[in-house]
This record gives structure tokens, C-alpha cells and sequence, in this order.
């Protein structure tokens, strides 16, 4: 395939464009070149379609990754440190590959395509995928660099291994709190030359590397906290994905936290190693940012088993202290803290309850655990179950607070299941115009995250000719979706004569050229079975509207 042209047009017409635009005109026009061209072998061109079609909600998206570990070049990033995945990666992603497009990134992360001919799994990818190897190559940017710390220069220069930076903006003296952040940065991307080996054997060009080692030894030299794990954070040994630095990290006594080593020895699916390591008496999974999640079921492997036997030392779970939870908190806690998880409704809520109290009561640390543990058990799954009750619940006490709490779970707002209606139609359907106390309750609903997508809710608020009601259904995602066999909502807001209706429904996109069938809300005279605005009676203001549209 020529792709020259696409090269010239790329370099003349992005010119000063963003790094954005760059990426996203690059790869609109890789879409059309590659949508022009047939599959490579008979059968394959419905997958074709369906990987370019990701491939076109990706630019569209308009979300990249973020070159933070090779200053100085231009390099591909298969995924980047926050999880965002390269157009190339998300296409295999797409396609049902995740395994290995996580593999690729942990293994040759700044790696380019032609760099992996001869990677089996790849190939056969390839191979059904209805693209060519080349197109996939032609598929994957490269990433200027993007500052890991862009509002702190110090951290930043920590981060690239630049310690004559460091040395002359810190003299011959710094606070041991300031060596931990730069033994932080570093060791995070430990941009050491022996780690950095690869560029050279794979002749990229790139004008500096630092060495982060060095950085690193500085820091420590200087004070630096090898065991900082403070405020949520892991500690700077877990962090640190680099061997040497492990090393340099560990001989200075770096230890990982009980809950880090667990973690780690389900990453490395160490199982025999678990039940002693969950047996320590100071393990706290609610304690790190990091370990949240970590023992979720989809975590947890070929473990499972062994994981789920280590948990329950009292022959149970969490459920089994619910009448005593009030008398006992730091009993349940503790559990929660070790991992034990929240399998019921009444757990559900005698946790949350327990979490309000302590927040009532200024009960710092175990606002923080129980806040932390929710989060490690996520009860969304739990909560579908019988989601509307506690919804509708905290918006008839306007608890704004349990709505958001709720929400933070991933609490679905919407119907439980494809029979029961959306709840908060039941607050928008009284027999009357709302009153001021039911339309602030509209609102809650929608910071609770319902969509209002439902049809019967902007129909309810037209029929009454409610035009605050609708602008707010509207401006929160509801759609005008008129049938030309009943009567659309324009026509009923002109057979009100509202005019300040028909404004708010022509600013969302309201079509006033609709032919409709004519009926008792939006009377006529009918033409051929079906009318048009013009057939009904307006008032001046209301010609005058849609004369000019809006």
C-alpha cells in the first residue's frame, strides 16, 4: 500500500494543529484510506468493518495516550500509565483481545508494529482480523512527550533522571519530605540506563535519556522516606515497575505494605502464599488507593478459592455481625478492612448507615475505612437488585448526599429491568402543573443520574405546557423523536399558543416542517390525512416564531 500521500497530507495540513488534532486527523484519514481498500482474504470483510468501526468511535472519542516515559522523541504508547490505549491497542480491544493488548503494553509498551513481526499471538490476530499487518502499523501514532508533573519542574526532572536539574534547584540541602517526592517521581519511571537498554538495541533516536538510579540514590542520600505510604498512596517499592529500582529500593529497607503483598502475590497467581499473608494481623485493604478492587472476583483468578477460605476466619462474613455492627463498629470494619464482603442488602445498608454516623460524629478514621471499603465491594450488582426503593427513598427526603453516595456505587437509575418504567417518572406525573417542591425534586433525580430519555416524560411536560419542565428534560438528554402518525410536540405546544414551549422545543432541535396526522391536542384542516403547522391556528407572536425559527 502507497501510503506517501497520506504522509504529504498529514505534514502539510496538521501543521500548527494540536497534538490532538494531529492524532485525530491522522487517523480519520487512515479510516477512509483503509475503508477504500477490500479485506485481504474472502470472509473477512465484515470484521474488517466492524474493527474500522472502532477504529472511527476512537478519533471520535478523541481520548490518546500520553508519552510520559521517552522525552526528547516522538514514540508509540500501546497504553499509557492511566489506561488510555493507542488507536491500534483499542481496535484489538474491540475485537474481543484484551489479554493481549495488556500483554503488548506490559511487554513493549513503546514498541513499534514492525517491531513485533514474529509475535504468534499478534499474527493470528492479524490473521482474522481482516486487516493487513501493515494497515495495523499504519493504525498506531507515535506520542510527543507529555510532562508526568507539567506544574512542578523539580518532580519533573526526578521523573526524566535529570539530577544536575535537580542539584541545582534544591543547593546542597532539601527537606525530607521533598527527597520522598523526588524518590517518588523517580522510581516511578525509573529511567535508568540500564533499564532504558532496549532504545538502543532498537536504534530509536533519542536525544536524552536520564538516569534515574541515580536520582534515586540522591533522594535516599538525602533523607528521603523509603516506606512513604502515606495519605492513601501504595508505597514507592510497589509503585515502582522497575527491577533495579526494586533492588536499590530494597536495600535501603523498602518493604511493601500487608495488603501490597497480597495484591502481588495474586498478580503473580502465588497462591499457596495467600493464607498466610492474609492471616496478618496488620493487613488493611481499606488503608491504599491502590488495593481497591483488588479482591474483586475477576481479580482474584485461579485464587479464588483459597482467597475466599482466608477471609472468613469466623466462619462467615460481614452479614453474620449486622445486630451488632451498631454496639461493635470496629469489629465491623475491621472485617471489611481484611477484605470480608458485603453480600446483602441489610450489609449494604448497615454499612452505609455506619459510614453516615461516623461522618455525623466527625469519626475521621472510619469515615475513611467504611468510605474506602464501599469501594472496595462495590454493591452496584447487589444494589439492581431492589435499586428503585432506595433510590426513590433518598429523593422523596431530597438526601443528596445518599444520592451521590449511591451514584458513586454505579447505582442504575434507570428501569431495574425492560418491564418496569424509569422511577422518576412517578415524580414528574402529578395531576397538576408541578409545584415548586416536585420540580426541585425533577432535578434531584437528574443529579441522581436518571436520563431523560423516556418519552412520556417530555410528552407529560408538553401536555402541560410546563416549557421550565421540558428545557430541564432536555437539557439533561432528552431527544425530540416525533412519529408523523400522532401529534408531534411543536404542534401541541402551538394548539397552546405557548409560545415560550415552542421556543424551548425549536432551541432543541424541534422540526417545524413535520407533516402530522391531525388530532384532538393539535386540531386542522387535514390535507391528504396529514397537516402541517401552517394548517393550525396561530397567534401573531406565534406566526412571527415560526417564521423565523426560533
Amino acid at each position: 500500500m502507497n501510503v506517501l500521500p497520506l504522509i504529504l497530507v498529514l505534514s502539510t495540513a496538521a501543521g500548527e494543529a494540536t497534538e490532538g488534532e494531529r492524532i485525530r486527523s491522522h487517523l480519520e484519514l487512515v479510516e477512509k484510506l483503509l475503508r477504500a481498500q477490500p479485506a485481504p482474504t474472502a470472509g473477512l470483510e465484515s470484521q474488517r468493518q466492524r474493527n474500522l468501526d472502532t477504529l472511527h468511535r476512537y478519533w471520535e472519542h478523541g481520548e490518546f495516550p500520553h508519552n510520559t516515559t521517552l522525552p526528547g522523541a516522538r514514540s508509540p504508547i500501546f497504553i499509557d500509565d492511566r489506561g488510555v490505549a493507542c488507536a491500534a491497542a483499542a481496535v484489538i480491544i474491540g475485537s474481543g483481545h484484551e489479554a493481549l493488548a495488556r500483554r503488548i503494553s506490559a511487554t513493549r509498551n513503546d514498541w513499534y508494529l514492525d517491531e513485533m513481526v514474529g509475535d504468534e499471538e499478534l499474527e493470528a490476530w492479524v490473521a482474522t482480523s481482516g486487516l493487513r499487518f501493515g494497515e495495523l502499523r499504519l493504525i498506531q501514532p507515535t506520542y510527543r512527550y507529555h510532562p508526568s508533573y507539567p506544574d512542578d519542574p523539580l518532580l519533573e526532572a526526578a521523573h526524566l533522571g535529570d539530577l544536575a536539574s535537580i542539584r541545582a534547584r534544591v543547593g546542597s540541602s532539601m527537606t525530607r519530605s521533598v527527597a520522598t517526592s523526588i524518590l517518588r517521581a523517580a522510581a516511578r519511571s525509573a529511567m535508568s540506563a540500564l533499564d532504558s537498554a532496549n532504545l538502543v538495541t532498537r536504534s530509536l533516536s533519542t536525544p536524552y535519556v536520564g538516569d534515574g538510579m541515580a536520582v534515586m540514590a540522591f533522594a535516599i542520600e538525602h533523607g528521603a522516606d523509603v516506606n512513604d505510604a502515606n495519605q492513601g498512596r501504595s508505597s514507592i517499592l510497589f509503585e515502582t515497575r522497575s527491577p533495579t529500582a526494586r533492588t536499590l529500593l530494597t536495600k535501603h529497607g523498602a518493604t511493601l505494605t500487608a495488603a501490597e503483598r497480597v495484591v502481588d502475590a495474586l498478580r503473580r497467581q502465588a497462591c499457596p502464599e495467600l493464607p498466610s499473608l492474609l492471616a496478618d494481623p496488620s493487613l488493611d485493604f481499606t488503608a491504599q488507593d491502590a488495593m481497591v478492587g483488588a479482591l474483586r472476583p475477576e481479580a482474584l483468578g485461579e485464587c479464588a478459592a483459597v482467597v475466599r477460605a482466608a477471609q472468613n476466619p469466623t466462619g462467615g462474613d460481614v452479614n453474620a455481625l449486622l445486630p451488632a455492627a451498631r454496639n461493635d463498629p470496629d469489629r465491623f470494619v475491621g472485617l471489611l478492612r481484611r477484605g470480608v464482603g458485603i453480600t446483602t442488602i441489610d450489609a449494604l445498608e448497615a454499612t452505609i448507615a455506619l459510614w453516615r454516623d461516623a461522618k455525623k460524629q466527625s469519626k475521621s478514621a472510619q469515615v475513611d475505612s467504611l468510605g474506602r471499603a464501599l469501594r472496595i465491594h462495590p454493591p452496584a450488582a447487589l444494589m439492581r437488585v431492589n435499586c428503585e426503593p432506595h433510590l426513590i427513598k433518598a429523593v422523596a427526603n431530597k438526601d443528596t448526599e445518599a444520592i451521590d453516595l449511591y451514584r458513586s456505587f454505579g447505582v442504575n437509575v434507570q428501569p431495574c429491568d425492560d418491564t418496569r418504567v424509569v422511577p422518576f417518572l412517578s415524580a414528574i406525573q402529578p395531576p397538576a402543573k408541578l409545584s415548586s417542591q416536585q420540580r426541585a425534586q425533577v432535578a434531584i433525580w437528574l443529579r441522581a443520574g436518571a436520563i431523560a430519555t423516556d418519552a412520556r416524560a417530555l410528552a407529560y411536560a408538553v401536555d402541560q405546557g410546563d416549557d421550565e419542565l421540558a428545557e430541564m428534560l432536555l437539557t439533561s438528554g432528552a431527544t425530540i423523536k416525533d412519529d408523523p402518525a400522532t401529534c408531534p410536540v411543536l404542534a401541541v405546544a402551538v394548539a397552546q399558543d405557548n409560545v415560550k414551549l415552542a421556543k424551548v422545543l425549536l432551541t432543541h432541535g424541534a422540526n417545524k416542517a413535520l407533516r402530522f396526522t391531525s388530532t384532538p391536542r393539535c386540531p386542522g384542516k387535514a390535507t391528504g390525512g396529514r397537516i402541517t403547522l401552517s394548517d393550525m391556528q396561530q397567534s401573531p407572536e406565534m406566526k412571527k416564531l415560526l417564521a423565523v425559527g426560533r
